[in-house]
């Protein structure tokens, strides 16, 4: 019988990458061959409540840095983890920090879920500062990791080259998104007015109201599709942006074609009954909510930011990419399929199928045989 070795994973991100871990944790645990210790780095003590019970779950809240990396460090010395799998660069650099004061205890996968190479160009001010900080930080600690996961092959091209990785160090894997979870809980209602209504058609974005999902663009590209044809967008999110783009839907004079209704635990009935689904990103990660609409059928429109999106979705085949900042190519493929029903369930159809590639059962063995291998090196 296979010896049970120990996983510790240690993450606290955003809900795309709760969900993520969460269905990877899920997937390894019931092999049987891993005891998994999940350390949770959150502002709230709350998120990650459907791990398996089997799983130790361990919770780091409202710490400052050096805090935390001295509980990561006692963590891992009382766990001693064979193998160690951090997500995002702010926790993967406290990870590294701590491994090294706990005497380097077990093999690390330090992951990259963000677009590291595109956030450098946009953010500005103090959050500008601090994430070359973190970069830097990052060049020197990785050399120290396994290996460095990153979420996709364009990822590789961008983010590699900033951490200054060689190819050896780094594996890529796409994210196990899918699960039957987003299936079953996509048949619920959507008791939205404009899809009972269904006068014109629904267009659904879904995300944080923030300068990453490039909504301001969106926004304007559907003032131009309303020019010529009538429909509606739905944006499930919430974030600092909200009232920026409110203003712009009022001075366009579209506030009463878009509804932002917030944060949705469960956006996935939206996803099945839009006439359309539409991200508007500057940069990704991966994509999770891209592959989540793909799979719930919905016809898609993304811009074919870094990194994930293009890796996704296959241009022309089961959606359509258009360039990132690119108002007159978002509205012209947003009009382009409003106006073709046929192709719209085309899409559909090929959407559904390319999602089968980032369901759990395609992508998590990966983790476990990457896993798998750093113990026997």
């Amino acid at each position: 019988m296979e010896t049970k070795r120990k996983i510790m994973f240690v993450t606290g991100g955003s809900y795309g990458i709760e969900r993520m871990v969460t269905n990877l944790i899920g997937w390894l645990y019931g092999t049987g061959r891993w005891d998994i210790v999940a350390v949770l780095i959150r502002q709230d003590p709350e998120g990650y409540g459907d791990l398996p019970d089997g799983v130790e779950v361990q919770r780091i809240v409202k710490c400052n840095v050096s805090r935390g990396v001295l509980a990561l460090t006692k963590a891992i010395q009382e766990e001693s983890p064979d193998v160690i799998y951090s997500t995002q660069i702010h926790y993967s650099i406290a990870t590294m920090l701590a491994w090294l004061l706990a005497g380097r205890k077990g093999k690390v996968v330090v992951s990259e879920h963000g677009c590291l190479m595109k956030e450098v160009e946009f953010r500005k001010g103090k959050r500008g500062v601090k994430l070359r900080v973190s970069i830097l930080l990052a060049r020197l600690l990785y050399r120290f990791a396994a290996k460095v996961h990153m979420i996709s092959h364009r990822a590789l091209e961008n983010d590699a080259l900033l951490l200054h990785l060689p190819e050896d160090k780094i594996a890529v894997l796409y994210d196990p998104t899918i699960d039957e979870r987003v299936y079953r809980m996509a048949q619920e209602d959507c008791d939205h007015p404009w899809v009972k209504d269904r006068r014109f058609p629904v267009i659904v974005s879904v995300g944080r109201l923030s300068l990453q999902k490039g909504y301001r663009y969106l926004v304007r590209a559907l003032a131009e599709v309303n020019a010529k044809l009538e429909c509606c967008l739905i944006i499930l999110g919430e974030g600092f942006e909200r009232q920026m783009l409110q203003d712009l839907a009022k001075e366009l004079g579209i506030e009463s074609k878009i509804d932002f209704i917030g944060f949705r635990e469960n956006p996935y009935p939206f996803m099945q009954v839009a006439d359309l689904f539409v991200m508007s990103s500057l940069w990704e990660g991966f994509g999770i909510a891209h592959a989540e609409a793909m799979a719930c059928g919905a016809p898609v429109v993304f811009t074919d930011c870094d990194n994930g999106p293009s890796e996704i979705v296959e241009d022309g085949v089961s959606g359509l990419l258009v360039p990132i900042q690119d108002v007159d190519a978002l509205a012209d493929a947003i009009f382009e399929l409003l106006s073709d029903d046929a192709k719209r369930s085309r899409f559909s159809e090929a959407a559904k199928l390319r999602a089968r590639e980032f369901s759990i059962e395609a992508q998590a063995p990966g983790y476990d045989d990457l896993f798998r291998s750093l113990i026997d090196m």
